[in-house]
């Protein structure tokens, strides 16, 4: 799809290519979900520090969840800290878990 075209996946779900980085991402919404696909934080650290995760946090609706496949347990406490409820799940093939967080409150 094209870069800022919100295109209907389904009745309920809506997606947005947005060409800009995390840092500079202005939400200007409430999401019910974030896929958050980045290199690891030993490869991207730039990329996982806190205040982003507090960002996509803010950017959730109550109950909102954030994916990811990044399972480093740091990276799971800065998250419990922000105020995610945190699960670790079953990964894809290869990949032997992932992390889930929802916003609750």
């Amino acid at each position: 799809c094209e870069w800022g075209v919100e295109v209907p996946i389904s009745n309920n779900f809506l997606f947005t290519k947005s060409k800009t980085t995390i840092q500079d991402k202005l939400f200007s919404k409430k999401y019910d979900i974030i896929y958050y696909d980045a290199f690891g934080p030993r490869v991207q650290p730039e990329l996982w520090k806190s205040e982003i995760f507090l960002k996509i946090y803010n950017a959730l609706n109550l109950g909102g969840l954030l994916i990811t496949y990044c399972a480093n347990g740091q990276f799971k406490r800065d998250l419990v800290s922000i105020g995610f409820e945190v699960k670790s799940i079953p990964g894809p093939p290869g990949k032997r878990e992932i992390t889930q967080a929802f916003r609750k409150k």
